[in-house]
């Protein structure tokens, strides 16, 4: 006679060769109670229905949403935006919006599109474009380009400022150039801002200007450049960016002054230019603890120092994120968590370690992320159907919740929130506060994976001890040798539970219901039977 059982509740567990009572498959349950098994807490409802067809959101002090073209603060519909996927980042009280290029003064609640601002001139004395009244552009012989500009009265804001960076196109020829002065002059009552550029390139493009001590007037068009970036995020009050191999990286608290280009073609203020290895493409960027972090398939460069002109990377051959998995990415409690080619992730600034073996064998994919600091949540495909999975990083065990197919997951306050395909809003995990609808009457399972119970042989198991304490109803259900599930017999709390007579060589126990319940531990009274050659699923030789 022999007690053979789990004692100790693990994760999850879906490999086939899944160790003795590992649990197989769950719905809906956690770790909160572990060693313990337990279904997670009830969610909190914030919105049903609201965001369908999500395309960014940034949860501040009030939730900011991008979904079916709109952008909403707080609920309320601001502006309209363009299809796709956005990248939204937060600095002090702008929020900045890629790849639309808009700021949004969450304070003021207006908004600026800094891609549509320009300035258009010609060789005519005076062009008039919105409320700005344009006078001239002319070349000097040192090789300095002059822009003059009247302001009207009913406009307060200088169009552009010393230290932007601006993209000059004559038509024929596109340059990127720095605004290095910027001077205010009254003349006539009427305000007048001169503003220089000086650049090595203007030569090449005016040259036939620059031998006299004439003025010239050249037909152009000057507009801001703000760099098209795939990914954006915040550090150390500056909006850093990137795109293919060029990573850019704004001045503090500014995102239309570019201080400087760690990599690519522009070199501003003097600094160097830095070309990150062949082949290498970005792939996500964050910040990771006070430090801009940007990813590669193969690869993550690091970047050190706290100004322009001490600005270098670090280069670690490492398994990074996989092309379009940036939606995976998840930062918190000194762990940055990502998909890979070789699985999920965790990276706290060494070697990333794999840690979805027990997922199984499946190519993860299309995953969305995010995480409270110590559970990191995935919104990922499995075969034949959709999973919210977690990780928690104290047992460093994973637990499955349901079908959840998330588009977007952040931290909203103290809570961890997601927002699902139908566009419903909600916590998970631990929720902290009463706001919301609680959700109510969800179902749980776990089901333990082919056990053997500790012999190969045939044997056959009398009793079943389950030690739980339960608020609500649950179920035993049995499998044995690969047979369809029946009920177990004679089902009480804290109970000794009869079996159905018959010898097994393995089996398999699933336990269900609704409401809570804390599972201790399954035990069987185990007793070994001889072995009869011929049997139907044994093998001699």
């Amino acid at each position: 006679m022999a007690y053979r059982g789990i004692y100790q509740f693990g994760g999850y567990d879906a490999r086939r060769a899944a160790g003795d009572g590992a649990i197989r498959d769950m719905k809906n349950m956690s770790l909160r109670r572990y060693p313990a098994a337990s279904p997670r807490e009830a969610r909190r409802y914030y919105s049903v229905g609201g965001y369908r067809d999500l395309q960014g959101a940034y949860f501040g002090d009030r939730d900011f949403i991008v979904a079916g073209g709109v952008f909403y603060d707080g609920g309320t519909a601001v502006f309209d935006v363009d299809e796709g996927d956005k990248q939204l980042a937060a600095l002090g009280d702008l929020l900045y919006i890629f790849p639309d290029k808009i700021v949004y003064d969450t304070k003021s609640q207006t908004y600026e599109d800094l891609g549509a601002a320009e300035m258009v001139f010609s060789d005519e004395s005076e062009i008039t474009s919105g409320v700005y009244h344009y006078t001239r552009l002319v070349i000097v012989r040192n090789g300095d380009l002059y822009n003059q500009l009247r302001i009207r009265e009913d406009h307060t804001r200088v169009m552009f400022a010393a230290g932007e960076l601006i993209e000059i196109d004559s038509g024929e020829q596109q340059y990127i150039l720095r605004i290095d002065a910027r001077e205010d002059t009254e003349d006539d009552g009427e305000q007048y801002v001169t503003l220089t550029f000086s650049d090595g390139a203007l030569r090449e493009l005016w040259g036939n200007h620059v031998d006299t001590d004439l003025t010239a007037y050249v037909a152009a068009t000057i507009r801001y450049t703000i760099p098209d970036m795939d990914f954006v995020f915040a550090s150390d009050n500056r909006l850093w960016g990137a795109r293919g191999r060029e990573i850019y990286a704004s001045s503090l608290g500014d995102i239309t002054q570019l201080d400087i280009t760690v990599t690519g073609k522009y070199s501003v203020n003097g600094n160097t230019k830095m070309s990150m290895t062949t082949g290498d493409t970005i792939t996500a960027a964050c910040d990771f603890s006070g430090m801009p972090a940007f990813f590669c398939e193969n690869a993550i460069y690091k970047i050190y120092g706290e100004n322009p002109g001490e600005y270098q990377y670090v280069r670690s051959p490492s398994i990074g994120v996989m092309a379009g998995e940036h939606r995976s990415v998840a930062v918190g409690g000194g762990y940055v968590f990502y998909l890979s080619r070789r699985g999920v992730c965790s990276y706290t600034g060494g070697i990333p370690q794999v840690i979805s073996a027990p997922l199984g064998e499946t190519r993860l994919k299309n995953g969305v992320g995010g995480t409270d600091g110590v559970v990191y949540y995935l919104s990922v495909p499995e075969p034949g159907r959709q999973s919210l999975l977690a990780f928690d990083t104290r047992h460093s065990l994973w637990t499955r919740e349901d079908d959840t197919d998330a588009v977007y997951i952040g931290m909203r306050g103290r809570n961890l929130c997601c927002i699902d395909r139908e566009g419903s809003l909600f916590a998970v995990g631990d929720v902290w506060d009463d706001g919301g609808v609680t959700e109510n009457g969800f179902t749980w399972y776990l089901e333990t994976a082919v056990s053997g119970d500790g012999s190969v042989r045939r044997k056959s198991a009398a009793h079943m001890l389950i030690e739980y304490e339960a608020d609500g109803e649950a179920s035993v259900l049995i499998s044995r040798d690969g047979e369809p599930w029946h009920e177990a017999d004679g089902y009480r709390i804290t109970s000794v539970i009869g079996l159905h007579p018959g010898q097994y060589r393995t089996q398999r126990i699933r336990l269900c219901g609704r409401g809570d319940i804390t599972v201790y531990y399954m035990v069987r009274e185990v007793t070994e039977c001889a072995e009869r050659p011929g049997g139907e699923n044994n093998v001699y030789l």
